[in-house]
């Protein structure tokens, strides 16, 4: 099966201390390293999940390096949290210069809100720094904690290593809140299930991308429809067909077939084989093995379960179906 390679090479799994709940993993942070430019977006981790509402969660970008960059360039490096239909995100940008400032770039900072589809821009906090007081990689951090109205205080913040500062006004060192200070996301969010995307344009360099104190779903849920919706148990037949779709910013092509399998009351059946067709997964499974689980339904509805990962990440989905089980030529009505 296809493997798509990502921009960003996950080196280090660090297990962070908070206790299973129910349908999730035990938190932990991941960390990776990697460079990219020319608008590349990467998604880092998904199935995101915030379940304590007295927590403070935060995600952050470690050693943002834009020292290669030339002054007529603007760049760029985001990091943003796709949850519902919403981004929330941080990010840093640099331009050349308002001409009242005579320092080779300006260093922007701003933590946004915005609709998934980019549009409802809003700058809800920023801060300024020239660039030319800062001589090396800096970090950015989003910290959130949820209000009992399910909206969340963001504090951005941003900090320069003591190596990175060349005379830079105020604090070093440290993590420090932007001039606009913390702010309170617009509408409220549920986040069961989040995604964290890193987005960088030309002349910057990623560096180590991580969160803490979050815990991830154990399974993507998968859209998966079963053909012949009404199964026939006595009708001739080789295959059960499911076709597989997955949410962004998973991709069908990425699903390893052989870790594909058919669920059904304690049983299991391995995928015979399975090809994308149209942006769709479709997988057979021996129609045969199927009859038999089902055997002395009649006229009843069942639920199927399709299974599996993508990317190391499991999947599973489920589709009903009608069995139906006709008496034989020549028998009256059951």
């Amino acid at each position: 099966m296809k493997k798509k390679f990502f921009g960003i090479l996950l080196a280090l799994v660090l297990v962070a201390s908070l206790g299973l709940v129910p349908g999730m993993v035990m938190a932990h942070m991941e960390t990776g390293e990697g460079s990219a430019s020319g608008g590349t977006s990467t998604a880092i981790f998904t199935n995101l999940a915030m379940p304590d509402p007295e927590e403070t969660y935060y995600f952050e970008i470690i050693g943002i390096d834009t020292t290669e960059l030339t002054p007529d360039v603007y760049g760029g490096v985001r990091l943003r949290l796709a949850m519902a239909d919403r981004f929330l995100g941080i990010q840093a940008r640099t331009f050349p210069n308002p001409d009242h400032i005579t320092k080779p770039h300006y260093l922007l900072f701003q933590s946004f809100e915005c609709a998934s589809d980019w549009s409802g821009w809003e700058t809800k906090s920023s801060h300024g720094i020239d660039r030319g007081q800062v001589i090396g990689p800096y970090d950015l951090r989003l910290e959130m904690t949820q209000n009992p109205d399910s909206t969340w205080e963001i504090t951005p913040k941003y900090r320069v290593p003591e190596e990175s500062a060349d005379g830079l006004y105020g604090p070093v060192g440290e993590w420090t809140t932007f001039w606009d200070g913390p702010w309170t996301t617009s509408v409220p969010f549920d986040v069961v299930s989040a995604t964290l995307i890193l987005d960088i344009r030309d002349g910057f360099t990623g560096g180590t991308l991580g969160y803490s104190n979050i815990a991830t779903n154990a399974v993507v849920e998968a859209v998966v429809s079963i053909h012949p919706e009404t199964l026939n148990l006595r009708a001739q037949g080789r295959w059960i067909t499911a076709y597989v779709e997955l949410p962004d910013p998973h991709d069908v092509e990425d699903i390893d077939v052989e870790t594909v399998e058919l669920l059904y009351n304690g049983e299991s059946l391995d995928a015979d084989w399975g090809n994308v067709e149209n942006g769709v997964f479709m997988v057979k499974f021996d129609r045969a093995t199927v009859a038999e689980w089902l055997e002395g339904l009649h006229d009843e509805e069942v639920e199927l379960t399709v299974a599996g990962e993508v990317n190391d990440t499991p999947f599973e989905g489920t589709a009903t179906i009608r069995v139906i089980n006709p008496p034989p030529p020549g028998r009256g009505p059951r």
